[in-house]
């Protein structure tokens, strides 16, 4: 038996069914899965495997599509990856996109109550004078390897996505 101790469990059995598949899909409406994508996104950038992360990374900007990042995603983001990292790039971007819509209040992050995460408060204003695109739309922004191809209204690395 191999002991994996910070290792997220989730992010690994993913990793594995990546591995096997090529692919891995929690459910994109599952509260749970911006936990295992930022975990599975970390668990890829330790074992040097972009495209396991690019993989993540999609999933990521799917479920943001439909959502607000929060400040405890965005707490974990900064947890788990490294300064001028893809990861935290996408939480900056994110954030800045949420603060533009009108959304409703209880899902409206406030400014002050992300601003708590020091590291990203810093990140967030190197990035103030730029323009606030919605990270969906500049998806390749965030990846490694992989392109991404727009299915639907989600984002899924699919028959269409090449290696570049």
């Amino acid at each position: 038996t191999f002991e994996l101790k910070e290792d997220d469990p989730g992010a690994f059995e993913l990793f594995i069914q990546w591995l096997y598949t090529g692919t891995y899909d929690p459910e994109l409406d599952s509260d749970g899965l911006p936990d295992v994508a930022c975990h599975a996104w970390a668990l890829g950038d330790k074992l040097q495997c972009p495209s396991f992360q690019d993989r993540a990374m999609c999933q990521l900007i799917a479920y943001f599509q439909n959502g607000y990042i929060g400040k405890n995603i965005i707490r974990l983001i900064y947890d788990v990856s490294m300064p001028g990292s893809m990861l935290r790039t996408f939480a900056v971007d994110q954030t800045r996109y949420d603060l533009t819509l009108d959304s409703p209040p209880d899902q409206k992050v406030g400014a002050a109550e992300i601003m708590a995460v020091k590291e990203f408060t810093q990140d967030f204003l190197d990035e103030y004078g730029n323009n606030a695109e919605d990270p969906f739309d500049q998806g390749t922004r965030y990846m490694k390897v992989l392109n991404y191809h727009e299915c639907g209204l989600t984002l899924d690395i699919c028959e269409f996505a090449q290696q570049s």
